[in-house]
């Protein structure tokens, strides 16, 4: 290509026309054009002004700011602002004043922190009350009961129940479900490895009897 072609297209460009439309009457490629406009043209007085796009200023679409101040549902009005994202709501189940989320005000969720409130489901039974009823068929008053009838102490080994330790367990038969009486942890696992079977517990002891038999001859 001779530099009078290059001169027309330099020209070319400087007038706004597209890399691509002049490389067809040069039968040169797009990418060749680039190079001597931008290389060849300023070695040789031909500068090259690059065209900046006007740029569309980017618009943040905030979402709208939430008030509940004044919002009120089935368990309280909220009357200020927390923190970010959370709100003081006055507790119509204690009359104080509780932090909750924007999410949990809107759901009609109560608050756990609320000393006063209790859910629909509440039976009235503390957790252990209820398990035993429901595992063993037993309530608190019968638990506590054969734990007097042991004086707190496991029905096998006469291990004493340690005040600051986990309590007794319930023993019951897995056939019936009706409860035999109360073991430390360790004796009511081995009798549950034991698979409850009497004659394997007997065996167990035959051994031992005569391991220790052997070794102390």
């Amino acid at each position: 290509m001779s530099d009078e072609d290059r001169v027309k297209i330099c020209k070319r460009r400087s007038n706004g026309e597209t890399f691509q439309l002049i490389a067809r009457d040069f039968a040169v490629g797009s990418q060749q054009v680039a190079f001597i406009c931008r290389n060849w043209g300023p070695e040789n007085g031909y500068p090259y002004a690059k065209k900046e796009r006007p740029r569309k200023a980017k618009v943040r679409q905030r979402r709208p700011k939430i008030d509940l101040i004044g919002f009120e549902n089935d368990h309280g009005i909220v009357v200020d602002v927390a923190e970010t994202g959370y709100w003081l709501v006055d507790c119509k189940h204690c009359n104080r004043q509780h932090s909750q989320a924007t999410k949990e005000i809107k759901s009609n969720a109560y608050t756990r922190v609320c000393p006063n409130f209790k859910h629909s489901s509440w039976s009235g039974l503390t957790r252990k009350d209820r398990d035993l009823r429901r595992n063993y068929g037993i309530n608190e008053e019968q638990y506590q009961a054969l734990r007097r009838e042991q004086e707190k102490r496991c029905a096998i080994c006469g291990a004493e129940e340690q005040t600051d330790g986990k309590r007794l367990s319930v023993d019951h038969d897995h056939a019936s479900n009706k409860v035999r009486g109360l073991l430390c942890a360790k004796c009511n696992h081995a009798i549950g490895l034991f698979d409850d079977d009497p004659n394997r517990i007997e065996a167990a002891i035959g051994y031992l009897v005569t391991s220790m038999e052997k070794s102390q001859s």
